[in-house]
């Protein structure tokens, strides 16, 4: 019987060190059901002297720190670090129950940057000031994209694109505003506590397993243990459908990954590529505040897109390897158009202008008949006035047919000092009494003087109440430019005209300029330059007749020199104002 005992001990201690020696090499290498992520979050909580107010600090290799409130789920995910795992068995022998381990780095062998109470002040002190510029540029972009708004609907490409940004930056705001009211709180504390905090999750596909940090012998790797699962996981892994823990001792530890580096600050630009339906998207954020997002093909940028620069500018439309080409609006009846006349929409230029009429003159007894040259004057049809071409000097996309109404009127009335717009008086009668909106302009000279040309134009035009505010035509060759002086000469006097018109009147005058004036003589960056003045101040209408709408602020563009208006027999300046009928309304129904 004793025999038969030491037998079977020897038995059952034979098929132990089989099973051991067995499953040592059946566990020695890796597979795919050995692979599993451990999630790693370790941070610093600072609270005041009682407790009741509280931040999270992570302070990243390189000593940029991450601050947040302790609702913030997105500080959670950004000091997450994940580490490439694997189940383990403590011994030879099935010893899982719920054990993972990983590999460590050199990174991670340096100690962690601990925050000493006595430098808090500081790190608060500095964390208010970068959040105070971080709002302001929120503000900033906010006011670029309500005025985006103001000038464009629904039916605009790319509108949702800018909307959705909008309330991005709003939910920002919120943010940035609850952690700066956080940080002003702890700053009323005399004292503060730092308590280092540290969690662990073992993520095996769609579950995750909270744990804890298990003590391993095993030099360059660290093991964790799931806290409440780790009889469950044990049984789990002789299950069909469970995993195969690998042994602790084995190689290629993290299903031959390596290991994890430590966390580093955010990039510069974080790119997100995605396609939907049918189409290749791209939204780029860039560290400085930019934003892009939008159609892509072969280069990043391409086709049409939304971006907002770290100008802050709102540039949606065409883009082209990286660049913003401009605005393509479709043209439609949706839109306010308008023109604006002169003497050459009642008379052509030249000999075109003259008829040769024969004329019966008497000379003493006899009558001879002489050749007279006489002006044609071809009057406005304003019961007939339909705009029938944009003109032909770009490419337009329009939606139908090009008849679109005429919204409102702006008539020459002066230039300079001494010369007057014959036909002024009449249209500018017949205009109002056809219902239209306007305005009058006058075309500024360099060879006279501001005030002068001020008091000339408002002796010798109109203002009423309802119609649009008047204009200042500026529009100098660059002989002319340095021969009144240069750019600072020109733009003071422009300033006195659109001062002097704008006191007599009460209402603030509108500068019409080019393209290339803007980008040549309006784009100052010193806050005390006259032309930084009449930017921020004033009203813009651009002449460019391109493809695409000019880039800056502005509330009327000039489309085309050569359009075509039915009841009118000469090429027409073709105006559309920046916005769509209730814009218009609520720009200029204020005008007293």
């Amino acid at each position: 019987m004793r025999l038969r005992k030491k037998h079977i001990h020897i038995a059952i201690a034979a098929v132990i060190a089989v099973a051991a020696v067995v499953s040592r090499f059946y566990y020695d290498s890796p597979t795919p059901l050995s692979a599993v992520t451990l999630e790693e979050q370790k941070y610093s909580l600072l609270t005041d002297e009682d407790g009741s107010d509280s931040l999270h600090i992570f302070v990243f290799p390189g000593k940029d720190t991450l601050v947040a409130t302790a609702r913030d789920s997105l500080f959670l995910r950004r000091i997450t670090r994940e580490r490439p795992a694997s189940w383990v068995n403590r011994l030879w022998l099935p010893s899982c129950f719920g054990l993972v381990a990983c590999k460590t780095d050199s990174a991670e062998e340096r100690p962690l940057t601990v925050i000493r109470e006595d430098s808090v002040p500081a790190m608060l002190r500095r964390e208010l000031a970068t959040l105070t510029a971080l709002q302001r540029n929120y503000c900033n972009q906010l006011s670029e994209i309500d005025y985006y708004m103001h000038s464009h609907d629904m039916q605009d490409e790319g509108f949702d694109v800018v909307i959705r940004h909008r309330e991005r930056i709003l939910h920002r705001q919120d943010s940035v505003s609850a952690l700066m009211a956080s940080i002003r709180k702890l700053q009323k504390s005399k004292v503060f506590r730092v308590e280092e905090k540290a969690s662990y999750c073992i993520v095996n596909g769609k579950e995750r397993f909270k744990a804890k940090e298990r003590f391993t012998l095993r030099k360059g790797y660290k093991a964790f243990g799931a806290t409440d699962d780790a009889l469950r996981l044990f049984v789990r892994q002789f299950r069909s459908d469970g995993f195969r823990p690998v042994y602790l001792g084995a190689d290629s530890i993290g299903y031959g990954d390596t290991p994890s580096k430590a966390l580093s600050v955010p990039a510069d630009t974080i790119i997100c590529r995605m396609q939907q339906k049918g189409q290749n998207l791209v939204a780029i954020h860039y560290k400085g505040g930019g934003y892009y997002e939008g159609e892509y093909s072969d280069s990043l940028k391409a086709r049409h897109g939304f971006g907002i620069g770290f100008d802050n500018r709102v540039r949606a439309g065409k883009w082209e390897n990286g660049k913003f080409k401009g605005e393509q609006p479709v043209y439609s009846a949706n839109h306010v158009y308008g023109i604006d006349i002169s003497r050459w929409q009642h008379e052509l230029p030249g000999r075109k202008g003259y008829r040769t009429v024969i004329k019966k003159v008497r000379r003493g007894k006899q009558w001879r008949r002489i050749r007279v040259r006489r002006k044609i004057v071809y009057p406005i049809q304003w019961d007939r006035l339909r705009i029938t071409s944009l003109g032909t000097l770009s490419k337009k996309k329009v939606n139908g047919t090009v008849d679109f109404p005429i919204s409102f009127v702006y008539i020459k009335s002066t230039e300079g000092i001494s010369i007057q717009n014959t036909y002024y008086r009449n249209d500018y009668a017949q205009a109002r009494k056809h219902g239209y909106k306007v305005g009058s302009y006058h075309f500024f000279s360099t060879k006279s003087g501001a005030q002068a040309q001020a008091a000339y134009f408002i002796k010798n035009s109109h203002y009423s109440h309802g119609d649009l505010p008047p204009v200042l035509d500026l529009e100098p060759l660059e002989a002319q430019i340095r021969a009144v002086g240069g750019e600072k000469v020109l733009l003071a006097r422009a300033r006195l005209w659109l001062e002097a018109v704008e006191k007599q009147w009460g209402v603030r005058p509108i500068l019409y300029v080019s393209q290339s004036f803007i980008n040549k003589h309006l784009n100052e960056t010193d806050t005390k330059t006259d032309a930084r003045y009449i930017k921020k101040n004033y009203n813009i209408w651009i002449a460019r007749y391109g493809e695409y709408k000019p880039d800056v602020h502005l509330v009327f563009w000039q489309l085309s020199p050569d359009g075509r208006v039915a009841g009118i027999k000469t090429p027409v300046d073709i105006n559309i104002f920046n916005g769509y009928a209730t814009a218009f309304h609520k720009t200029f129904s204020g005008q007293k």
